[in-house]
């Protein structure tokens, strides 16, 4: 008789509540993955409890504080469970001119955006790298790769998150630790919803959020052995 495998591969998808990380978790559970969705929204992930069948498991968690990403990791441990897949989707923005942007502000997107990511890249790698095999999908955006007026401090976030990006990919090939990198232009989401001023834009010409997360499980299939190291995706009315 085998011996019961202690290796239980998990998805989690940061900022699983809404918008594309919810569409992400929808997916992955059609897969027959078990997924943890990670959200500061506990009634948003509650909401998707109810709608969802299949092993998800929500938690409401805050990305910035370190104390809470290390318990979360420590339940994984305690269940004998390694994260074979990691979608940091999490972040927040704040779109002003520089001079007008807070320091509170400020400092939001950079603890959610880059360092939050950066603390749940962390400990899943550490994990990850033992059993070489593993996937990181970063949700970076195109204001990582161009600048856009009043997005000074989120494209701060953006850019440096393509870099750590950019980094650990080289560091984990050898591993067989796959890392993607994604950058939308603008999505027609429930992210514009907390946006001052965002009833303005011509949402109807966004790209649907629907073809970002098919886009990401789609990379998600492939082969162990093959990445799509980089999926740029974007409305052909192009960015507003």
């Amino acid at each position: 008789m085998s011996k019961p495998n202690p290796y239980h591969p998990v998805s989690i998808v940061t900022g699983a509540s809404r918008g594309i990380g919810s569409l992400l978790c929808e997916g992955l559970l059609k897969t027959g993955a078990v997924v943890y969705g990670l959200s500061r929204s506990g009634a948003g992930l509650d909401a998707l409890v109810q709608k969802e069948s299949g092993e998800f498991i929500p938690n409401p968690i805050d990305i910035t504080q370190p104390s809470e990403i290390e318990q979360f990791y420590t339940h994984l441990d305690e269940n004998q469970q390694t994260p074979a897949v990691l979608i940091n989707n999490a972040g927040v923005g704040f779109y002003k001119h520089a001079e007008n942007l807070t320091l509170e502000e400020w400092r939001t997107m950079v603890e959610t955006n880059l360092t939050g990511t950066f603390l749940m890249t962390q400990a899943a790698i550490r994990r990850m790298k033992p059993h070489k095999v593993g996937t990181i999908v970063n949700m970076i955006s195109v204001a990582g790769r161009q600048p856009f007026r009043n997005g000074s401090g989120y494209a701060v976030t953006k850019y440096g998150l393509d870099g750590f990006t950019r980094v650990i990919r080289e560091e984990l090939r050898k591993f067989k630790i796959r890392v993607i990198g994604v950058y939308p232009g603008a999505t027609n989401s429930t992210w514009w919803d907390q946006i001052p001023g965002s009833e303005n834009l011509p949402r109807e010409k966004m790209l649907p959020p629907e073809m970002v997360a098919n886009a990401i499980l789609n990379a998600l299939a492939q082969p162990a052995d093959v990445v799509t190291e980089e999926i740029v995706i974007r409305s052909i009315h192009g960015n507003y």
